[in-house]
C-alpha cells in the first residue's frame, strides 16, 4: 500500500512540471552545448508549442516566429553546408553558391 502512494506521488510531481520551464532549460543547454541548427530548430518549435500549450499568445507568436528564423538557418546550412553568420557577430554570411 505505501509503495502504491509514493508511486502515485511521484507521478503527481512529475505531472506538475512546467512545460514552458522545461522547453527552456532543453533551448538553454542546447545552445550552451554549440548544438547544431537543426536541433536548435528543434528546440526552438518544442517551445513554442508548449507556449501554445499554455495559451501565452504573445510569447508563441515570438517563439513561434524566433523558431521559423532557426529552422531557415538550419535548411540552408543543409542545402548549402555553411551556417549563417551570427547577426549579432558584424560578420556577412558567405553567398550561397550559384547554379551557374
Amino acid at each position: 500500500m505505501r509503495l502504491m502512494m509514493v508511486g502515485a506521488l511521484a507521478l503527481a510531481v512529475a505531472g506538475c512540471s512546467d512545460p514552458v520551464k522545461d522547453a527552456q532549460r532543453e533551448l538553454e543547454i542546447i545552445e550552451n552545448t554549440k548544438g547544431s541548427s537543426a536541433q536548435l530548430c528543434a528546440a526552438r518549435e518544442k517551445l513554442a508549442t508548449a507556449y501554445l500549450k499554455t495559451h501565452d499568445e504573445k510569447a508563441y507568436e515570438e517563439a513561434r516566429l524566433r523558431a521559423s528564423i532557426q529552422c531557415m538557418n538550419a535548411e540552408l546550412e543543409r542545402r548549402y553546408g555553411v551556417a549563417p553568420a551570427d547577426p549579432t557577430s558584424g560578420s556577412e554570411a558567405p553567398s550561397p553558391p550559384t547554379d551557374e
